[in-house]
């Protein structure tokens, strides 16, 4: 179940379908633009498992209002619970966690996230519902492709939050060896966060002579990350 388009449309496995919902001026709640239709709500009551992508939205309410009582709930946060979110809007989130455990206390629900440390940030503000540590990424078992051009310089990007937790610094110290042994490279830095930390890294990046193959954009939107990664060719997470 997710903000987006319009509608409700088949993915091509047998039985699964994705919703998703046109939202109010692009709103980081997810109120929608109008009432929602009969089709998706019945898809809803309709369903055995129903995984929801966010938390702190309406779709999150909405799917567990509307849900069968006999479905399997799973909500991906993508970080909204980390500790780092707690101070945004504190107000609201504080009614939002009532309502919702109220929702989910006679449902099968369970929270999926990437890490122990995600873990932890919920089981401080929601204790005693269920998680599942999946990890990042999935196994892959075909070949990757590679791209056969030979591109100079190599451009690697980092899309992030500016954090300590994400490690751009690695990011850099990457760079700094790849240049050592004679490869031509680039980093594009997109995002924000931390100013005495994007200072730090702009310091790693003059102390290692990198002045002119990193880039700092700042925080980017959507449509402009869209137009970054085509000229990319290693996304490093």
């Amino acid at each position: 179940f997710f903000q987006a388009e319009d509608g409700i449309r088949d993915i091509g496995v047998t039985g699964v379908q994705t919703c998703a919902l046109p939202i109010l001026f692009n709103n980081r709640f997810g109120v929608p633009k109008r009432i929602i239709r009969n089709s998706i709500t019945g898809k809803l009551k309709d369903s055995d498992i129903v995984i929801i992508h966010g938390f702190y939205t309406f779709v999150t309410l909405f799917a567990l209002i509307q849900g069968s009582r006999d479905a399997r709930f799973f909500v991906m946060p993508h970080g909204s619970l980390e500790e780092y979110q707690w101070k945004n809007n504190r107000f609201l989130k504080y009614f939002f966690r009532k309502i919702f455990l109220i929702l989910v206390r006679h449902k099968s629900f369970a929270f999926i996230v990437a890490h122990e440390s995600e873990k932890l940030s919920i089981c401080k503000q929601l204790p005693g519902v269920e998680l599942a540590v999946l990890g990042l990424g999935i196994n892959y078992a075909g070949t990757p492709k590679v791209r056969r051009e030979k591109p100079t310089p190599i451009k690697l990007v980092s899309v992030s939050r500016i954090a300590q937790k994400k490690r751009i610094d690695i990011c850099i110290d990457a760079l700094r060896l790849l240049r050592d042994r004679g490869i031509s490279a680039e980093l594009h830095i997109a995002g924000d966060g931390d100013e005495w930390l994007l200072e730090s890294l702009k310091e790693l990046v003059r102390s290692s002579k990198l002045e002119k193959y990193v880039y700092f954009y700042g925080f980017l939107n959507r449509n402009e990350i869209f137009n970054l990664m085509p000229e990319m060719h290693i996304f490093l997470l």
